[in-house]
This record gives structure tokens, C-alpha cells and sequence, in this order.
């Protein structure tokens, strides 16, 4: 009989706990806006990926029209020498402030972003060329993705 209880409880606490009502959000749904401009200044690669990762996140039909001012900056920076001087990693340090403002309101919003990531450097130039080329894609879609994210939490609160 004891086990018969045990049983029971045990299935009807894991029925429960299973129907717990936790939804993961769609995030397009939360993006409920259009950028009718959108200003880039500094680094013009990074700028060029940022700009279209933003303005595919827009479509023509919603009713909120934003204008976005965005200003990114490259910090290359050395992170680790050898015991013979020479360099064995690189650091970069992506930063962006982000500046909009929704059309049917005054108020202007400022956020800034940080990013940061390593490479090691190569023994032929080609190969460390190629391992900061990675690092800046990966650090740059990271980047979009908290702009987006951001963007998309303060408009969803007004």
C-alpha cells in the first residue's frame, strides 16, 4: 500500500511540475519597429554588418518609425608576449554607442555595447590575418544581437 502512495505522489508532482506554463518568447514578435534612418560612424567594416543586421530586423508594416545613430569603435590591443618578446595573443575590444529615438516621441535613448574576444597570433601573417578576420565576425554578431535585443526591450516598455 506505501508503494501504491509513493507511486501516485510522485506521478501527480511530475504531471504538475511539467505543466508549469513557461513559454519562450518569440523575438518576432517583439520587434515592433521600422528604422527609417540609420546613421554609421567609425570602423566601416564592422559598420557595414551592423547596419544590415539591423535593417533586416525592420519591416515597412510596423507603426513605430525609429532613427538610430550608431558609433563603433576597434581597440586592438596586445594580451600576451612570449618569453623571447614576441606576441602569442591579440586582444579586440569592439565598442558601440547607440543613439535613437522613436519619431512619435522626443525622447532620445543612449546605450553603449561592449564586446571583447582573443586570437592567437600565427607564424605566417595569412593565418593571424585570417583568425582576427573570425574573431571580428563572431564579436560583430554579438554585437548585433544585444543592439537588436536592447532596442527591442526598451521600445516593448514605453
Amino acid at each position: 500500500m506505501p508503494l501504491i502512495r509513493k507511486t501516485f505522489i510522485t506521478v501527480i508532482l511530475f504531471i504538475s511540475l511539467i505543466s508549469c506554463g513557461f513559454k519562450v518568447s518569440n523575438n518576432s514578435s517583439i520587434t515592433n519597429f521600422t528604422i527609417e534612418n540609420l546613421e554609421v560612424q567609425g570602423d566601416r567594416r564592422i559598420n557595414f554588418k551592423l547596419k544590415n543586421d539591423l535593417l533586416s530586423l525592420s519591416s515597412p508594416n510596423n507603426k513605430d518609425f525609429i532613427s538610430i545613430n550608431l558609433t563603433t569603435k576597434k581597440l586592438k590591443n596586445i594580451k600576451e608576449k612570449n618569453i623571447r618578446n614576441e606576441i602569442v595573443k591579440y586582444q579586440i575590444v569592439l565598442t558601440s554607442t547607440v543613439k535613437f529615438n522613436v519619431n512619435s516621441e522626443d525622447k532620445l535613448y543612449q546605450m553603449e555595447f561592449s564586446v571583447n574576444g582573443d586570437y592567437l597570433a600565427s607564424s605566417s601573417y595569412s593565418k593571424t590575418l585570417n583568425n582576427e578576420k573570425k574573431l571580428i565576425d563572431n564579436l560583430t554578431k554579438e554585437l548585433s544581437k544585444n543592439i537588436q535585443n536592447k532596442i527591442s526591450l526598451r521600445l516593448n516598455d514605453l
